[in-house]
Parts: structure tokens; sequence; C-alpha cells
């Protein structure tokens, strides 16, 4: 397996990975999540990613994309509560099924690591399902803490 992760918004290649970790969100929460539409995906989450500050670091096994990592800078500005301060949140990261427990989400993650040293981002944040055990643990063992949760009422 030789992987390569590039620097890399090829829409189509995201939008297909992108498949594996909705179709999670969708079996979890049908409430919440739509099918997969590869073309409303493609429309949707293109005009997003066209965005400049939206970046995204794409591996690849040879020529074929195996998995990404997606993400932005937040800045913070100082107020009245809060000390000013920026971070990176992580929105999407997937890799595809057959290259999981490989390494690959480690890799994806310190190419990540290495991005915010680079540009002096002392922070990153992400969010994770509650029911989502699997991805609460790779976030564990890449050294996330939990600091704030969400919660919610249903009426």
């Amino acid at each position: 397996m030789n992987i390569q992760i590039k620097d890399s918004k090829n829409i189509e290649e995201i939008v297909s990975l992108n498949r594996f970790v909705h179709d999670i969100h969708h079996r979890n929460h049908p409430d919440v999540f739509r099918e997969y539409d590869y073309n409303s995906m493609l429309k949707n989450l293109g005009e997003w990613i066209s965005h400049d500050h939206i970046k995204c670091f794409t591996a690849y096994d040879g020529e074929s994309p195996v998995g990404f990592i997606l993400f932005y800078k937040r800045d913070y500005p100082d107020h009245i509560f809060k000390k000013g301060h920026c971070s990176v949140y992580l929105d999407q990261i997937c890799v595809k099924p057959e290259y999981r427990k490989k390494g690959l989400g480690r890799r994806l993650m310190d190419e990540l690591t290495s991005y915010c040293r680079e540009n002096g981002i002392g922070r990153i944040e992400l969010s994770v399902w509650s029911d989502n055990q699997n991805a609460q643990a790779f976030f564990k063992k890449m050294g996330f803490d939990p600091y704030l949760e969400n919660m919610k009422k249903d009426l």
C-alpha cells in the first residue's frame, strides 16, 4: 500500500468518498440526514468546498482516492466573556472501509496537525455524534478530549 496525501479539492472524489460517512449518519439519524444522493451532494458540497477557507487533504492509493479530511479555520474574536483565538474545525474525515484500521486515519490527522502547527493554529475542534462509539474512540486515541456537549430536547 503506497498512500500519498495531497492537498486536493477534487469534488467528485470527495463526494464519492463522502458516501461512506453519510450512510452511517443516515442509518443512525434518519430523522436528520437525507439518503445519500450523489448529484445533490455534488452540487451542494461542491458549492461549499469551492470557498477558499475550506481545505481538504485527500489520501490516494496509487491514483485511487481512499480517504479525505475536510476542515476550515475558525476565528473567534475577543469579547467580554471569551478571549479571542483561532482554531481549525474538522468537519469530516472519511476512510474507505477496506482501508480502516491500517493507520490512514492517523496519517490524515497527522497531516492536519502539521498544517495547524505550520499556520500557528493551536487547537483542532470537531463534533462527534454521541452514539458513534467508533469515531469517539478514534478521536480519543488521537488525543482529543471532550470539552463541550450539545444537548437536545425533541418536542
